[in-house]
């Protein structure tokens, strides 16, 4: 029987000391360790190789390079500078690190290299550097290992001493030589790595250590990054003699980019985005893209950060906004279209008290559903809501989709529903783009029932109606199918131009937010004051009137 006597004996078959059970954790955390370590390299190669296409394919997009933009504010030449240090510092320091509100174009191109990443773990590590900066630190290895002991060259805590796992090069080559290196440390797996080190020579290591000296100690955050692009120069040319230059020079070498005002930038962004959004072939435009996915959330948050990227591209293109501007919001691009980032729409109302009938159900669907035609489309959507697999439940539901995606199209042009805005005035007469076609659009997305409609069934002054008869149209028999393409053929008729085009889709749009009701027989509550389709008047504020401006945006 074994029992402790005092003496210190340990009992038989247990060590002398902890020593072996600290080694065992150390093996395995080292271990771990490694494997941190060829993972981390694995997701640097991967990255950093997707970070510099995706800053060639900005400049050939919208022809700005980050890299020249870097050496423009530090001063630097790029052709200047040795190739060794191109690829390990002036490259890595256009790409990540968080002084993307110094250089011009850089948080945009962090973002696109962010969203072209599409593992998880690899987008943190992108994070991480981008949220990180750049310092110096001497270098102690521990052995023939990357494994060893940095501490910064200068700064707040350069008598501080830690271990890091691994100095990581650019090419993801471990770096195991003591010496001087500058970098970019990360947390990756609980392991700290300094990524991007190149090592100094001591011409270098001395310059650095004199540019540090003369800062003044900060926190430490604000310390790296206030002497991040200084520190850049002093490492490319310690001597300051080769490829760096000063002041004005910067001008007379690099050229003048001209910053564009606000009012300007909004106006390319918006024709940009009409021309990003366009499909010729049929005829469509943004306001389809909007009708479309305006219902759905997740669907319309991919469509506004693709106007982001686009409105990023133009950004880049205009040089910029001038200083003092502030940014061009998502929600100012998109006020032509009645609508805003989230995908409100003004002047589209709340449908689902709308009654049943305007939904445009066959009597057996109706029936099925034991609707009647006055009841409110809430208590059909309910009725269908619990049976998924009722043929009548599926029809409801498509019939529903339509009308409300009719609603929004005619409301992204001024045209709906809602009653949060006094109608215009019937004498204002609304003008159209000569380049907006709204026959495609309602053509593409309406009940094709609608296309049945003729033009005698459009809402025309008596001298447009003249302007067409003339020509030998028969107004009670063209119908809406009839156009080969939208309404922009009736200009082939001597004598009809843009303005009887203009009126045209004005009616067009009305007859879109009514044609239900009238099929119906319905007036919305009652009354024709209410009724929907009289265009809402938004003006104010740059584009309010969505209807007007968009003539000026798109006649240039």
């Amino acid at each position: 029987m074994c029992h402790n006597d005092g003496s210190g004996s340990r009992p038989p078959g247990l060590p002398d000391s902890d020593a072996s059970v600290v080694s065992l954790c150390e093996h395995r955390r080292r271990k771990q360790m490694h494997q941190a370590t060829r993972r981390l390299s694995r997701h640097i190669d991967h990255i950093h190789h997707r970070a510099v296409q995706v800053h060639n394919a900005v400049i050939e997009r919208a022809g700005v390079s980050v890299l020249s933009e870097l050496c423009r504010t530090a001063g630097v030449f790029l052709t200047g500078v040795e190739e060794p240090l191109r690829q390990a510092v002036l490259i890595p320091t256009a790409l990540y690190g968080c002084s993307n509100g110094d250089i011009f174009g850089k948080k945009p191109l962090q973002k696109r290299i962010e969203d072209d990443i599409d593992d998880p773990e690899a987008r943190n590590v992108i994070r991480a550097l981008n949220q990180g900066y750049p310092a110096v630190w001497d270098f102690a290895p521990h052995g023939d290992g990357p494994v060893g002991n940095i501490s910064t060259l200068g700064g707040p805590s350069c008598d501080e001493t830690g271990e890091v796992a691994a100095m990581m090069g650019h090419d993801g080559q471990m770096k195991q030589k003591p010496g001087t290196y500058c970098g970019r440390q990360i947390s990756f797996q609980g392991f700290p790595f300094v990524l991007f080190a190149h090592r100094l020579d001591e011409c270098r290591r001395a310059a650095v250590r004199q540019l540090l000296e003369q800062r003044d100690k900060a926190e430490e955050r604000q310390f790296w990054k206030a002497v991040e692009l200084s520190m850049l120069r002093t490492i490319i040319d310690p001597d300051n003699e080769k490829c760096c230059i000063e002041g004005s020079d910067v001008q007379r070498d690099f050229g003048i980019r001209n910053p564009t005002s606000r009012s300007g930038l909004l106006l390319r962004i918006r024709r940009a985005l009409w021309r990003h959004f366009a499909e010729p072939d049929e005829g469509l435009t943004l306001h389809a893209h909007i009708a479309a996915l305006a219902d759905d959330p997740e669907a319309f948050e991919g469509l506004v950060e693709e106007i982001e990227q686009v409105a990023e591209t133009v950004t880049l293109k205009s040089g910029g906004l001038r200083e003092g501007c502030s940014p061009v919001s998502i929600d100012e691009m998109l006020r032509p279209f009645q609508t805003d980032a989230t995908g409100h729409l003004f002047c589209r109302g709340e449908l689902r008290d709308d009654p049943v009938a305007v939904l445009l159900l066959s009597e057996s669907t109706r029936k099925g559903a034991q609707l009647d035609r006055d009841a409110p489309i809430e208590t059909a959507l309910q009725w269908a809501k619990s049976r998924q697999d009722d043929s009548a439940a599926r029809n409801i539901k498509l019939a529903w989709m339509t009308y409300c995606t009719e609603q929004n199209l005619v409301a992204t042009y001024g045209y709906g529903t809602s009653e949060e805005t006094p109608g215009r005035p019937e004498s204002e007469q609304p003008v159209f783009a000569r380049r907006c076609p709204v026959l495609p659009n309602l053509r593409t997305l309406f009940d094709p029932r609608f296309v049945e409609h003729t033009l005698a069934d459009l809402d025309l002054p008596s001298c447009h109606q003249h302007a067409m008869v003339t020509q030998g149209l028969e107004l009670d028999e063209f119908t809406l199918a009839d156009f080969e393409r939208d309404e922009r053929e009736l200009t082939r008729c001597w004598g009809v131009g843009h303005q009887t085009t203009n009126a045209v889709r004005a009616a067009l749009l009305q007859l879109g937010a009514q044609w239900r009701w009238k099929c119906c027989d319905l007036k919305r509550n009652g009354s024709d004051d209410t009724s929907p389709g009289r265009p809402t008047d938004t003006t104010g504020d740059g584009p309010g009137g969505c209807i007007e401006h968009l003539e000026e945006y798109l006649d240039d």
